[in-house]
Formats: C-alpha cells, structure tokens, sequence
C-alpha cells in the first residue's frame, strides 16, 4: 500500500476489514478477521501504537492474535517534522531486517504514504515481555542481555561499505556538510532544552550539556573508520525484556543511522542505568559487548581499548538524540521527568569519562 486513503490515521481505522487486507497482502488465502478490539499502548512523542486483539474466522499463516499496530503521530506538525524517521524504520524492517540478527517482533505488515507522513506496522505482541521504565533503568541482568543484542545488530554489517550508500536512514554516515549542520541544530535544541529544563538540570549539568552540544559537528566526523548501522535510540524504553530470562527485544526503529558502533552502547548506559550502577559496571559492559563482537561475529582488528575508547567518545549520543527528540516534540510531564532524568546521567557521565577531552585532543 503506498495511498494515504489506505492507512489508518487513527485507531478508529483499524478495523477488521483494514486488518484482513494488511494481513493478506499478496498472498493467495486471504486472512480474515471477524472483529478487533484496540487499546492504547504507551504514549509516543512522535506516533501512536496500539494493542490490537484480532479474532481470525480464516488465519492461514497462523498470524498471533495479539498483535501492535503503530500509526503516525495524529499531530500534522509532527508528521511533516519526523517523516524520515517513519520512513527509517519501515526500511528498517523492509530492507535491514534480514541482514542483521538483533532481536525484533515479527512484522506482518508495512506501509507508508508517499510523503512519508502517515505509515502502518503491525508486528507480533511480545507477549510474557515487559518494557523497561526509563526512570527507574535497567536491572545489570537485563544491562548484560542489552549490550549482546547491540553487538548482534553491529557485529552483521561492520564496516560493511554498502552502509556509506544507505539513505533509508534518519541520518546516513556524516560527512562535514551534514555533520557541522547537525551540530547547528543541536546547539539549538539544546538551547530549548535548557530553557524548559534548566532549573531541573542545574547549572554543573547545564554547561556539560551547552559544551556536548557545541561539539557535536567534530564528534560526528571522529573514528570514520569504523561504523555500522546504529539503532540510536537504544535505551529502556524501547526495549522489551522477557519477564523471567531477561532476554531482549528491540522496537522502535525511526532513528535508524550509520556511524561509530559505540555511540549505541554509549547511549544504553549512559541512559539506562543509574549513574551508580553504570559506574560500577559499565568496564565489565563494554568488555562484554566486545567479546561478543569478537567470538561471535569475527571482528578483527578491534581491541577492547579501543572499544573502551569508542565508549567514552560515543557517550555524546546521549546528548544528541534526547536534545533533538525532546525540542521538537509536544512537551508533557512525563517527556520532562524522563529528559531530565536521561540527560543528568548523560552529562554525568560526560564528565566522569572526559569524553569532551577526547574530542579535543584530536586534530
């Protein structure tokens, strides 16, 4: 489906009839279902995702009767403003998918308009999962199943040189035009973070934040020799742990981008643990992280204090991301509560491991 007319706007558009046909798609036995009942699932920034319970009077590919169906934001200004990111992550599952071996729901349905604004997904309900809280963080034995999944999306495509062409992205990999723009734009963000924010963050936090932010034009340009594709947003709340394993699944793919595999690992610990937790484990995270890519994957030519390295530098991601997501998106209680909860660990964690110094030492 490609037609705005054919994708629901809202939840009153998911109906039987839209499901069957998403359902069915080119196959020759159509699915049929006979009735649906839709919840709200979460409260996303820039869309919507609801739990859809579908009742199949013909279901011949045996598709789960729980499923998520996500929609675009029904907010026009954000639809115009994060059409790349719906775009990134119906490429995600379209085109990336099947290159890459992290952990995702099963996706039974895409679709998305010409203009990239309104777009479809219905994935498999994780079931017997649960989302992390982004407030409280992570527990260290959903931290060590996080940062082997990470390495399991990387560890495919490293240094793959089909990645240097891949558009379908938020942000491909940066060259100094695109990169020093980017960093214009942060700094602003970062301005309207501080505003809204400020007193929150306190001025130690503020100016950790104001500096991250003025950096990131040469940050994004450090370490060009490695990159791989970057989920960019890999923090608790869009991760699904297994209530009793601890085993991950990974959602929410609109940031998808190229660049240094680090930055990922960076923003997991620098945002999804308390600064406490993360200081006394995140040495035994990146050695784990590494060895996965290693033994796992066959990256060569990569020793872990270089990993340890790309960590510290990478930790800017945590500044990036929530700065340009929270300025631009609609402002609630509990987006404040979690950006100034995200940020003071990031700019904590800045600070802790000098990652502004290791800009500055190179040329």
């Amino acid at each position: 489906m490609s037609t705005d007319t054919a994708i629901p706007r809202s939840p009153d558009d998911i109906t039987a009839e839209w499901l069957s046909a998403a359902l069915t798609g080119d196959a020759p036995d159509p699915v049929r279902v006979d009735s649906v009942e839709v919840r709200p699932l979460g409260a996303g920034l820039t869309g919507s995702a609801y739990s859809v319970r579908a009742r199949y009077a013909a279901n011949p590919g045996g598709v789960p009767d729980h499923l998520v169906v996500k929609l675009a934001s029904e907010n026009h200004a954000i639809r115009e403003r994060v059409s790349l990111g719906y775009r990134s992550e119906i490429a995600f599952y379209a085109d990336v998918l099947d290159r890459v071996e992290i952990p995702t729901p099963a996706c039974f349905h895409r679709s998305i308009s010409d203009d990239g604004q309104t777009f479809a997904l219905v994935l498999a309900h994780m079931d017997g999962h649960e989302q992390s809280d982004q407030i409280d963080g992570c527990t260290n034995e959903q931290a060590v199943h996080a940062v082997r999944a990470l390495a399991a999306l990387h560890g495919p495509l490293w240094c793959d040189p089909s990645l240097t062409s891949f558009t379908s992205t938020a942000m491909p990999l940066a060259d100094e035009q695109t990169a020093y723009g980017l960093g214009e734009v942060t700094v602003m963000a970062a301005g309207i973070t501080v505003d809204r924010l400020g007193d929150v963050l306190g001025p130690a936090h503020t100016e950790v934040l104001r500096r991250s932010a003025a950096a990131v034009g040469p940050w994004l340009l450090s370490r060009p020799e490695r990159f791989a594709l970057l989920h960019s947003d890999y923090r608790s709340d869009n991760l699904l742990f297994h209530a009793e394993s601890s085993e991950v699944t990974v959602i929410d793919w609109q940031t998808l981008a190229v660049g240094l595999p680090a930055r990922d690992l960076a923003y997991f610990l620098a945002t999804s643990l308390v600064s406490e937790q993360r200081d006394a484990l995140d040495r035994r995270l990146v050695e784990e992280y590494h060895r996965v890519l290693v033994d796992e994957y066959g990256i060569t030519g990569y020793d872990v204090e270089t990993c340890w390295e790309d960590y510290r530098l990478g930790l800017l991601q945590a500044v990036l991301v929530p700065t340009l997501g929270y300025a631009f998106a609609d402002r609630t209680d509990r987006a404040d509560a979690i950006m100034s909860t995200m940020l003071i660990r990031a700019c904590e964690a800045i600070a802790r491991h000098d990652a502004l110094g290791l800009i500055d030492a190179r040329p």
